[in-house]
């Protein structure tokens, strides 16, 4: 056997060890949470990570559609979440994509030069309005598209909603 084919060999039988004995990383959990919310008001919505460490997470992207005929979009805070100190370019884009009469796509992305993400927590807060509905409501949330790093490490998406529950009265007798 030629010198050059034992070395390919070699090589190769290296190349599928190290492969087999890399460690495999499991995807991060992005979860959006169940809120409940009396009709009318306004209530804020976590989107949380989930399986961080060791990755170094330094940009986000999301898509999360909603119906417009149950909920208003109405703002994203990072205020106490983990992309709070997250140094960014341009700031955080921010966009509703109207994708249909009863769906609006609402897309995040943001990127940094410091403070990478290392644990797990609450990534940032979305506040949404629930309509005025007197009957049992439940407004899906639902993650169509997650990326960190540009796709490494992979993730697993957890959709959420928000869900009309009823406030408690008061009786008084006269």
């Amino acid at each position: 056997m030629k010198p050059k084919a034992i070395l390919y060999i070699v090589l190769c039988a290296l190349a599928v060890s190290l492969l087999a004995t890399a460690p495999v990383r499991a995807a991060v959990t992005v979860e959006v949470a169940n809120v409940n919310v009396a009709s009318g008001a306004s209530a804020t919505v976590p989107i949380s990570l989930t399986g961080v460490s060791p990755e170094q997470i330094v940009s986000v992207e999301a898509f999360l559609t909603y119906d417009p005929l149950l909920v208003t979009f109405d703002s994203l805070s990072t205020t106490g979440g983990l992309l709070d100190n997250w140094v960014l370019n341009n700031g955080f884009f921010v966009s509703v994509v109207v994708s249909g009469p009863e769906l609006d796509t609402l897309k995040v992305a943001g990127v940094t030069t410091v403070d990478t993400l290392t644990a797990d927590g609450v990534l940032f807060n979305l506040g949404f309005t629930m309509g005025t509905f007197y009957v049992p409501t439940l407004a899906a949330l639902t993650l169509e598209h997650v990326l960190l790093n540009a796709g490494t490490p992979a993730t697993t998406p957890v959709n959420g909603s928000l869900k009309i529950t009823g406030i408690d009265g008061s009786i008084s007798t006269d």
